[in-house]
């Protein structure tokens, strides 16, 4: 019988990873993606935190146990998005709000 322990990633270091991953995707589009990127970014991890509190895991539950890898389900989602389909910042809002809806519904 073993014992592991494996440190999980905070939130900043992981928002930071996130960060260094959507700025690499999004250097060929317009500037006007590079002001609104981050506040987009800290609202994929605000919903997150906002779910996994209020859906607590549970032995009867499991299906609640949430980590940082569904946020980086909605982030990959997000980065499928190709630069000829997101043609303005609401198309690119409306993306995430439906990447978050299929990740955490």
């Amino acid at each position: 019988f073993n014992v592991f322990y494996m440190n999980t990633t905070g939130f900043i270091r992981t928002r930071e990873l996130f960060e260094l991953v959507i700025m690499a995707h999004f250097q060929d589009f317009p500037r006007e993606y590079s002001v609104v990127k981050s506040s987009y970014l800290d609202g994929i991890m605000e919903a997150h935190e906002f779910v996994a509190q209020k859906f607590v895991g549970s032995p009867r539950n499991p299906h609640y146990f949430l980590s940082y890898k569904d946020a980086g389900k909605v982030l990959s989602g997000v980065l499928l998005g190709k630069k000829e389909n997101i043609v303005s910042t609401e198309v690119f809002r409306r993306l995430i709000i439906h990447e978050c809806a299929r990740v955490y519904q």
